[in-house]
């Protein structure tokens, strides 16, 4: 840890860290694309989570990549 904090100046800390939190929250609240966004929604929507630093399992649930879900597929509600 004390390799990653030796990279930033002390004086922009709270900046990176106050960043990363924000764009957790704006991605925790942000719906994932489909067909029909925008380009330029699915990339910052992308560029938010990276921000965020939501990787691999952090992913949101909902994002159909995450899911296994083709977009227009519907999701097994079934409790059988």
């Amino acid at each position: 840890m004390d390799q990653l904090t030796a990279l930033l100046p002390t004086s922009v800390a709270p900046y990176v860290t106050g960043a990363v939190a924000l764009a957790a929250i704006v991605a925790m609240v942000l719906p994932p694309p489909d067909q029909g966004s925008p380009r330029s929604y699915a990339i910052a929507y992308r560029v938010i989570n990276s921000i965020a630093l939501n990787f691999g399992h952090a992913k949101n649930a909902t994002d159909p990549k995450v899911a296994g879900l083709a977009p227009d597929q519907p999701k097994d509600v079934s409790h059988g």
